[in-house]
């Protein structure tokens, strides 16, 4: 949008968060192997979010325009039921949500004062069932209704019928006790959206960008060949796309492909610990034509504990090879200063560097 200073934003806000969560259960029926428990609650969440603006500047400090400035107030009451039957090797759970939203924005930036509101409601079931099929192996099946909630500012002025669109999700799977120090879960799972957001975020807006639909695979392996030491990795591979684009065009940005994580933690006493922590993401779209790509990275942390009484130290080595990673990257229009055109590319956070940190806490 600057020709002349190149394109450069700010974003900032302020946030207080308070709410509550109770739960109560209750064993509703016994007989024999079987029963049936009830488990219900009420939740609260308040948002007071003030000074949440968006500013365009220069040489990082001098505001050149305003383009959003406001105060949002968000509340959300949730209520829950859910009915637990077990029968010797069978467990199966039905359970329903509801979850109202009210929504209010102050423009700050308006030459009148206004405040909009808004609010919307949604109804969320969940089942679950699960068979163990002996002492190694147990499989489960789950099946519910969540949403996707969308940002006050687009809530309040747009059609309430984009603030909560529905998701559901699916779950297969089985968790494995392979041997006595072999563990093992992996799960198929599918998630239906009918409404995918995108953030922009040069210009503070959310856009509606249709139905998806995300589907893959996960599994977790834990070994554990001596008593001192704990092995395990996560492995999970996803497929997505947009389901109201074209085939050339149905990317979902920054949608990764595989997702893993392995760590080996050794304990050499009760009060001291070692972790090595690796962490991977793969390259992935950046942009719906897939013409442009968010680089994927490989990190490795390593973490040491040690506790004498009451005293316990932590010392941390973040990404101990160095690597040259990017942490926030995503495909956006900018202009650079003298630039004849925008450009759409990469823009981007760079990851943390090797970095040493140490903490010590008291415990009483």
């Amino acid at each position: 949008n600057d020709f002349i200073n190149g394109d450069q934003i700010r974003q900032f806000e302020k946030r207080n968060l308070f709410g509550f969560n109770s739960t109560y259960y209750r064993n509703l029926w016994t007989d024999g192997s079987a029963k049936l428990d009830l488990k219900a609650g009420i939740g609260w969440r308040y948002d007071d979010v003030n000074d949440v603006s968006l500013n365009r500047t220069v040489n990082r400090k001098t505001i050149v325009s305003a383009i959003k400035n406001g105060n949002i107030d968000e509340s959300n009451i949730s209520t829950f039921a859910e009915l637990n039957y077990s029968l010797h090797n069978l467990n199966i759970t039905l359970g329903v949500r509801s979850d109202n939203f009210s929504f209010l924005y102050h423009d700050q930036l308006s030459t009148i004062y206004s405040t909009k509101s808004d609010t919307a409601k949604t109804i969320s079931p969940k089942a679950t069932i699960s068979y163990t099929l002996n002492d190694k192996t147990q499989l489960f099946a789950k099946a519910g209704k969540g949403f996707h909630s969308n940002d006050t500012r687009v809530v309040t002025d747009a059609n309430s019928l984009l603030s909560l669109p529905a998701a559901w999700g699916t779950d297969i799977g089985a968790n494995h006790k392979i041997s006595k120090n072999v563990y093992l879960q992996w799960a198929l799972w599918r998630l239906h959206s009918d409404q995918e957001f995108v953030y922009v975020g040069d210009e503070g807006i959310v856009e509606p960008s249709g139905k998806s639909l995300r589907q893959g695979i996960e599994a977790s392996l834990r070994y554990q060949p001596f008593n001192w030491i704990i092995v395990s990795a996560d492995a999970n591979f996803t497929k997505s796309k947009s389901l109201d684009s074209e085939p050339t065009e149905n990317h979902i940005p920054l949608a990764a492909p595989w997702v893993n994580t392995a760590s080996i933690s050794v304990f050499p006493s009760k009060m001291s610990s070692l972790s090595v922590h690796l962490r991977n993401i793969s390259d992935r779209p950046a942009n719906e034509d897939n013409s442009i790509k968010a680089l994927g990275y490989t990190v490795l942390d390593f973490n040491a504990k040690y506790r004498y009484k009451r005293l316990e130290f932590i010392f941390e080595t973040k990404n101990v090879l160095n690597t040259a990673w990017n942490e926030t990257q995503f495909a956006t229009t900018s202009r650079l200063k003298n630039e004849v055109s925008p450009v759409e590319e990469i823009h981007f956070t760079p990851g943390e560097p090797l970095s040493f940190y140490a903490a010590a806490s008291f415990l009483f």
